[in-house]
């Protein structure tokens, strides 16, 4: 009670309204104004009895009003007699817990209660319960107790999967199983969701399945094949008569508990064994205040209150608890005080029946009920964990030091005019940061006003990121992570704290992202789903569209209740919108299941060579599908090949695959009926085991996802091939579902068009198209609105159908900006990490557009940006440097765009033009053209016939032994051309990861003349960087070093101390500490400091530091060190330093590099490459995350590996990387389907006397103009 007194007044400073759901009789007292909702559970509840003044709320006649008046008061059962024996931890000292002892007694109640923080929890669950689970002290000295069995009974889901249930978790689902089995013929299978025989064939007894809703927690949807009811449609059809009642199965999940207790225990069906099993369940289910919860409620749907309620009337039915200590945490969460008279009967129960029970709780009735309570204090934290009183209700009211005490004395006082003034507190205008030291940030204080556009900038490694990403973005995510339910919490891992001393004003927050998601490997999860313009789509075609017959082709006419056609009188159903979706079962293609192509396994592709065994070389593997899987140990598909091989008399290593018999390929293929059993080995908890496996035989194409992983997995056909759908011819749905049109489109219609295409379409629509439903408007408008957004940010040459799998990262953060705008959501702190990428110069304008309009309704823009049109735009700048790495994490300037302007950082120069980039400027500074200077092809490289998506099978010549630049608007088809054809041509990807989510086949062309012999993309993936140490190969020069010097030679020190790891951590560099019912805690193992290393590493020494010492140096510190020996070491660090890396540490861990950093690491090692005959390089944007500064030093790199005889070819948009090549190729002229055309080839010279639409920018930077 204390802490409602301190917490909730806080509510107030929150700039929006404040709406909590609250039992509480204090915390109802602060509110303004309260809703009664009742007057019963279930279906007796659902009204308003109240709506008023929280002073009026304790007047009214209503079970809240009379309970928190004190008219009526809960009632607490007889005390039982006062306890004799005890169980006794001597000394807990657990985090803040002081060296006490507690006494706590057996086969009674005994409550913890105290202020939060002040040590109950982890007295409970962490020394009371890990000592009991442990058989040994934990966190105390000692424990003196008998044999005693601790259950917890927590708020956590009482099951991971939304198939359970209150009747599933305490076993009345086998009860009613046995009840229809009886009653019907059916078997007991047939009446069980967990079984095929029974549940329902598209949500395989779940009966919903999962939305994700941007920003806030998924939903979950019921099933539309059996409406949420989990079973099949026979099933659902057959009813009994139960109390003159007819229900089917899925009609009594659905009953609550209060109403299915008469029928099961009166049943005639049910024998008297069963209905013993089932009374004392659903009594507890009752007295506990749970029974208006469904049978079937899923698991998602309950509150960590009902879970922890549910789970302890699983106890309530056993017959001698006196080996049992039951823990509960707050049970009184989300109940009325009504309720709680029927919890306290239950715990009486259970101690009647010998249990022991220790409650942490707050509830003033709970604490009055307990035979025993134990108070701790007197504050939270370190001024916490003492003992203040441990004794009965009676010696607790006398106790003068308890807060605990003073709240039951003064709990009638507890009234709305008495216990607050209604205070009112004025917002923060601003978002404020103190204390931020996320990687190389300075423990630096901020203050970003709200509702501005505000743009982090700086050098690149200056902090940007870190300030953005991992301090902003990691607690907002935290704070969401703490709003979601305990169930959607147990799937989450929520990871670190934000390194920052405090937030404030952060509040609601979106983090939209660039950065690849593997989920969006999903060829369902497409552009129409992702914007959210399906829906509304959907709605517009089923409500205002028309509908042709299927019969006859004529355009049909709406009845009252059905379709009409006015030719052949045939009729059709009005539609339900969402069997528009080719998601839905109900209308997709039977073939190919909405996905509008099936997949054909193609042997080839898989055995590439047959004259070599399955397990050396016969397959095609580049990651560790399938070869790792099949023929590594402790792999379950490897015991199940080796049990293949004695079957049909083969050996997978060395039996060549041209002579094993057709029969064995066919099952190694193709999976079998059969059941096999065989042994097999697997870890469980660290330990190899050996365990009996029986199961069907499955094959290399039924391994994943059933018999057609090939069609909805191998995205990328890398062992199958794809052929359009010959049921839908496409189109991804039912034939009678394509009859339903808008504007004389069908949905796969206008699915397919570009989106500017699609907003004619949606502008074609009057008001004369709403008469009767109004409330569509609602949907026009949106769709109007969002596909005006995703038009300006450079979108609108994307249609609904395009998979989010082949987007640009650039292309998915803005589609994921649009969707923000429009969506009514205001309030916001939005997180960009450069949206200009991906853009051309022409759109960037459009896009501060939108970031305006973003501020402009209510939200708060924060991003990290370099461009200068952003930048000039922006209400607030805020540049962090001076340099990068450990010489950054500054804020060097702060304020208006003036403001920055009037400072002297790199920033300023360049907004101030003291710094432009131009690459042929004269000595005398008069500024003309020198085409001269510019590289001569030494020969021509050509595509022929490339028609990679909107690419129009032109012949493209491009040069070699220069610089060479692709540009174009967005989705003009550089990337189609030169990463997705040119490059996985002559640079095929070696695949590392799931095969499914690696792009391998080329773009369509007829042929590539003229390709050098070496090629190699070097884009912005972290594969097989792990740190620049390891990355470029330098840790065994390192060690070599060290094992040769003379003080290595005197400790008898070799490299076998530098390779075997820390004693204290196993080489991790952190150690593990469990916390018992708490998340896993790891912590920098003090042995090595969190290198890794043995104690042994760190005694020699080399230019002042042991090998361990070193690398957490720079590379630019480490360089300066050695820089006099002209080696390995200083030639790859140079490198590094060259590229701009030099303020990286040399053991950075590869998760904290940016894209930009990744590219440039490899980059540095081409650099240091010996000479081949000629590379041809691919860089595709490689100005990402740089600023302008770094773009000129970018443009030196590049122009070296040019002058070492390669080519280099830059898909960019950035004008000054453009103006320095030698050679550009322009597609265009726009994006999507009317753009795939080569509009511009020449040098940037004659380019930019052109009419295109990066002629303009490449004039200006030629010619220096403003």
């Amino acid at each position: 009670p204390n802490d409602v007194m301190n917490f909730l007044p806080a509510f107030r400073e929150l700039a929006g309204p404040v709406i909590y759901v609250e039992h509480d009789r204090m915390a109802a007292a602060v509110a303004d104004q309260a809703i009664d909702i009742g007057p019963g559970a279930g279906m007796k509840g659902g009204e308003i009895i109240f709506n008023g003044s929280t002073k009026k709320l304790w007047l009214q006649d209503t079970p809240t009003g009379r309970y928190f008046s004190f008219k009526d008061k809960v009632i607490i059962p007889e005390l039982r007699p006062r306890p004799d024996e005890f169980l006794t931890v001597r000394k807990a000292s657990l985090r803040n817990l002081k060296d006490i002892d507690i006494t706590l007694p057996y086969k009674r109640i005994s409550v913890i209660t105290g202020v939060s923080g002040s040590g109950k929890s982890t007295f409970v669950k962490d020394v009371l319960v890990a000592s009991l689970l442990a058989k040994e002290p934990r966190g105390c000295e000692k424990i003196e107790v008998k044999h005693i069995k601790p259950i917890l009974v927590d708020q956590s889901p009482i099951g991971k999967n939304p198939r359970s249930n209150p009747a599933t978790y305490t076993k009345l689902s086998d009860i009613i199983r046995d009840l229809f089995a009886e009653a019907t013929g059916f078997t007991k299978s047939h009446f069980s969701f967990n079984r095929k025989e029974g549940q329902c064939e598209v949500c395989e007894g779940i009966g919903a399945k999962k939305v994700k809703i941007p920003y806030i927690a998924p939903i979950w949807l019921p099933c539309e094949k059996c409406g949420g009811k989990r079973f099949k449609d026979e099933l659902l059809a057959t009813k009994i008569e139960l109390n003159g009642r007819f229900l089917s199965i899925g009609d009594f999940y659905e009953l609550s508990i209060n109403e299915a207790t008469p029928l099961i225990l009166e049943s005639q069906y049910l024998s008297e064994k069963n209905k013993k099993q089932a009374e004392p369940i659903l009594k507890a289910l009752i007295d506990i205040g749970l029974g208006y919860l469904h049978l079937g409620q899923s698991s998602p749907t309950l509150s960590g209150g009902e879970a922890q309620r549910v789970k302890l009337a699983k106890y309530l039915g056993k017959k001698n608890l006196s080996d049992g200590l039951i823990v509960l945490d707050e049970p009184s969460t989300g109940l009325h005080p009504h309720d709680i008279s029927g919890l306290l009967t239950v715990f009486d129960h259970l101690v009647r029946s010998g249990a022991t029970i220790v409650i942490v709780e707050h509830n003033t009735d709970i604490i009055r009920a307990a035979d025993w309570i134990v108070d701790l204090g007197p504050g939270a934290g370190p001024k916490g964990g003492r003992l203040i009183f441990a004794g009965n209700i009676d010696d607790l009211l006398k106790c003068k030091k308890s807060l605990t005490s003073k709240a039951l004395q003064d709990e009638e006082q507890y009234t709305p005019d008495k216990l607050f003034a209604k205070k009112k507190y004025r917002h923060s205008n601003v978002i404020s940061i103190k204390g931020a030291k996320a990687n190389n940030l300075k423990n630096i204080n901020i203050d970003i006003p709200k509702e501005a556009l505000a743009v982090v900038t700086g050098v690149s490694g200056s902090g940007k990121s870190s300030l953005v990403n991992d301090v902003l973005e990691l607690e907002a995510r935290r704070r969401f992570l703490e709003s979601l339910s305990m169930y959607e919490r147990q799937s989450t891992n929520e990871g670190p704290e934000a390194p920052v001393d405090s937030i404030t004003g952060l509040g609601v927050t979106a983090f939209l992202r660039s950065s690849f998601n593997a989920w969006r490997i999903d060829p369902r999860y497409h552009v129409g789903r992702a914007s959210e313009i399906e829906d509304s789509l959907f709605n517009l075609i089923a409500y205002i569209g028309d509908c042709d017959c299927i019969e006859c082709g004529t355009m049909m006419k709406k009845g009252e209740e059905k379709w009409i056609c006015p030719n052949c009188k045939a009729t059709s159903e009005f539609i339900n919108p969402k069997y528009l979706s080719p998601e839905s079962m109900v209308s997709n293609c039977p073939k190919c299941k909405g996905l509008g192509y099936w997949g054909k396994p193609n042997l080839d592709k898989l055995i590439i060579n047959p004259d070599k065994p399955i397990c050396d070389g016969a397959m095609y593997s580049p990651g560790f599908w399938p070869y790792g899987y099949y023929c590594k140990p402790l792999n379950s598909a490897y015991y199940l090949l080796q049990e293949m091989g004695r079957r049909y008399n083969f050996d997978p290593y060395t039996t060549p695959w041209n002579e094993i018999s057709e029969e064995a390929k066919q099952i190694f293929l193709y999976g079998s009926n059969e059941r096999w059993v065989y042994e097999a080995e697997g870890r469980r908890r660290g330990k190899i085991v050996k365990y009996t496996s029986e199961h069907r035989v499955w094959g290399v194409y039924q391994s994943w996802g059933g018999f057609t992983w090939y069609s909805f997995g191998d995205i990328f056909e890398t062992y199958s091939d794809k052929f359009e759908c010959n049921v839908c011819r496409g189109q991804k749905l039912k034939d009678e579902y394509l009859a339903y049109k808008l504007k004389g489109y069908n949905i796969h219609q206008l699915r397919q068009m570009p989106l500017k295409e699609l907003d004619s379409i949606i502008n074609q629509i009057t008001s004369v198209d709403f008469v009767g439903a109004e409330l569509l408007k609602q949907d026009w408008e949106f769709l109007a609105k969002r596909i005006k957004y995703l038009k300006k940010v450079g979108l609108g040459y994307l249609n609904c159908n395009r998979p989010t799998y082949n987007m640009s990262a650039g292309e998915y953060e803005r589609l994921r900006l649009a969707s923000t705008l429009g969506s009514g959501l205001t309030a916001l702190t939005i997180l960009l990490d450069e949206p200009t990428r991906g853009l051309h110069p022409s759109e960037v304008k459009d896009l501060l557009e939108v970031l305006h309009e973003l501020r402009d309704e209510g939200n708060t823009v924060i991003t990290v940006e370099h461009d200068l049109e952003i930048i000039k735009g922006a209400d607030f700048l805020l540049d962090l440097g001076p340099k990068s790495g450990a010489e950054g994490g500054k804020v060097i300037a702060q304020g208006s765009l003036d403001d920055i302007k009037n400072t002297n950082t790199l920033t300023a120069q360049w907004l101030s033009n003291k710094k432009r980039t131009n690459p042929y400027r004269s000595t005398t500074g008069q500024q003309k053209l020198l085409e001269e200077k510019r590289r001569k092809p030494l020969k021509w490289m050509s595509i022929k016939g490339a028609r990679e998506n909107n690419l129009k099978n032109e012949e493209i010549k491009i040069p070699l032994g220069v610089l060479t630049g692709v540009c174009g608007v967005s989705g003009s088809g550089k990337s189609s051309l030169i990463i997705d054809t040119l490059g996985l041509a002559v640079a095929p990807k070696k695949i590392i990861s799931s095969f499914h989510s690696e792009r391998k086949k080329p773009g369509e062309h007829n042929l590539i003349e003229g390709a050098p012999q070496n090629a190699l993309i070097v884009d912005q993936t972290k594969r097989k960087i792990y740190s620049p140490l390891k990355y470029f190969g330098l840790l065994n020069s390192f060690i070599k070093i060290y094992t040769k010097s003379a003080e290595a030679d005197v400790l008898g020190i070799t490299d076998i101390h530098y390779k075997r790891g820390c004693t204290g951590c196993k080489g991790y560099g952190r150690t593990k500490m469990e916390m018992g019912f708490l998340p896993t805690v790891y912590t920098t193992c003090d042995v090595c400091k969190g290198t890794g290393y043995s104690p042994e590493a760190w005694e020699v020494k080399v230019k002042g530091y042991s090998l361990p010492e070193l690398i957490k140096l720079t590379i630019e510190e480490v360089y300066n060190l050695f820089k006099d020996e002209n080696n390995r070491i200083t030639r790859y660090l140079k490198a590094a330093i060259d590229v701009g890396l030099g303020y990286l540490v040399l053991q950075q861990p590869a998760y904290t590099l940016s894209g930009g950093e990744a590219q440039r690491m490899k980059i540095a090692n081409e650099l240091c490459k010996k000479a081949k005959d000629h590379t041809l390089y691919i860089l595709d944007e490689p100005t990402v995350g740089l600023h302008l500064d770094d773009v000129e030093r970018l443009i030196g790199i590049l122009q070296k590996l040019v002058d070492a005889g390669n080519s280099v070819i830059v898909v960019e948009h950035h004008p000054n990387v453009l103006a320095a090549c030698d050679w550009l190729i322009e597609l265009g002229p726009v994006g999507g389907p009317e753009g795939g055309y080569i509009i511009a080839s020449d040098t940037p010279e004659q380019v930019a006397h052109k009419i295109t639409p990066t002629a303009p920018f490449i004039k200006e930077i030629l010619e220096g103009t403003e």
